[in-house]
C-alpha cells in the first residue's frame, strides 16, 4: 500500500507540474499584454485589440495564440500574427499600419532571437555592396579590429549594415549635432551606423571625440582628425528585380534591396537601392524624410501608382 500511495502522489506531483507547464505556455488578452514569446528564432510582442492593415498571407482556424505565433516564425512572408477572436482563426500579416479593434489579439514581430541550436549564418547579399576601389589603403570590405590612419585610408568597414569609407585628415564642412567621447575610430563609426539620424561622423585624434553628422555635406581637409564617410553604390548594379522578394518591417539601404514592402493603401513597393530606371517618368519632385516618406508621397499621389 505504501508503494502505491507513493506512486500516486509521484504522479499527482507530475501532474501538477505539468498543468503548471502548460499553464504557464498559454497565452490570452488582456492578461498576458505585453509579455513576449520567441518562436522560430523569432520574438514577437503580444498587443491586445490591436491589429495591422493589409491583405492576410493566410487566414484558418487556430486553437491557441502560441500556435498562431508558430506559424507566424514558419513563414518568411509574416512579420505578425493575429488570432481573431470571434472566428478563431490566426491572420499571418506583413509590414503595415497597426490598427485598434476590440477582440483581437496580435503578436507583433519585435525582433530575431538567439536560438539554443547553433545555426549557420544567413547567406550575404553582395549586389549592393560597394565595391573596394584602387589606389591609397585599398577598398577592403571586411571589417578589421581597428582601423588608423594614414595607414587605412581608403578602406571601408561595414557596421550595421552600413558601409562607410574612411577619409584620412578630413573632416566635414557642416557642424555636428552631437558629440560624445569616443574610445577609437572604429568605434565612431558604430555609433553614427546605430544612430538612425546619423549619416556620417568625425573623430578627433587628440580629444578621442566622436561627432556625428545628420545630413549630407561637403568633406573638408581636416588635419586634426579623420572621417567615415558612407560609401558609394557600386559600379555594377541591378538590372532585374528578384522573383519572389522577401516582405521588410524597415526601409534601409542596402540591407533591405530586393525586398518589399506594403503602403498604407495595400499597394506594394519594391525597393531597389543604388538603382534608377530610364522607364518612369517623374511626375513630381520634392524632399522626403526617409524611404517610407517617400513611399508614402506615391500612395497619396494617384498618378504615380499607375
Amino acid at each position: 500500500m505504501k508503494v502505491i500511495s507513493g506512486s500516486v502522489l509521484t504522479a499527482a506531483l507530475l501532474a501538477a507540474d505539468f498543468a503548471g507547464l502548460v499553464a504557464a505556455q498559454s497565452y490570452a488578452c488582456p492578461g498576458n499584454k505585453g509579455e513576449t514569446i520567441v518562436r522560430g528564432g523569432k520574438k514577437y510582442e503580444l498587443l491586445c485589440d490591436k491589429g495591422f492593415r493589409g491583405a492576410a498571407i493566410e487566414e484558418k482556424a487556430c486553437d491557441s495564440l502560441a500556435e498562431c505565433a508558430e506559424r507566424c516564425a514558419a513563414n518568411p512572408k509574416c512579420v505578425h500574427g493575429t488570432l481573431i477572436g470571434k472566428s478563431q482563426k490566426c491572420a499571418l500579416k506583413a509590414a503595415g499600419d497597426a490598427f485598434d479593434l476590440a477582440g483581437l489579439s496580435t503578436w507583433k514581430f519585435v525582433e530575431l532571437a538567439k536560438e539554443t541550436e547553433t545555426k549557420p549564418p544567413p547567406p550575404v547579399d553582395e549586389t549592393q555592396k560597394p565595391i573596394g576601389g584602387g589606389g591609397g589603403g585599398g577598398g577592403s570590405t571586411v571589417g578589421q579590429s581597428s582601423y588608423s590612419c594614414p595607414a587605412d585610408k581608403n578602406k571601408k568597414y561595414t557596421t550595421n549594415g552600413i558601409t562607410y569609407e574612411l577619409r584620412c585628415d578630413t573632416g566635414h564642412k557642416v557642424t555636428h549635432w552631437t558629440s560624445d567621447p569616443c574610445p577609437s575610430l572604429k568605434e565612431c563609426a558604430d555609433r553614427c551606423a546605430k544612430t538612425a539620424e546619423c549619416y556620417s561622423c568625425d573623430y578627433a585624434r587628440s580629444s578621442k571625440t566622436c561627432f556625428l553628422k545628420k545630413a549630407p555635406s561637403e568633406t573638408v581637409p581636416w588635419t586634426e582628425g579623420d572621417a567615415w564617410f558612407p560609401a558609394p553604390c557600386p559600379d555594377v548594379r541591378e538590372t532585374e528585380a528578384k522573383k519572389e522578394p522577401e516582405i521588410t518591417s524597415g526601409l534601409n539601404c542596402p540591407s533591405d534591396n530586393g525586398k518589399i514592402w506594403e503602403g498604407s493603401d495595400g499597394t506594394w513597393f519594391y525597393l531597389q537601392c543604388c538603382t534608377d530606371t530610364s522607364a518612369a517618368t517623374v511626375i513630381e519632385q520634392g524632399t522626403a524624410s526617409s524611404h517610407k516618406d517617400c513611399l508614402e508621397k506615391c500612395v497619396a499621389n494617384k498618378k504615380c501608382r499607375r
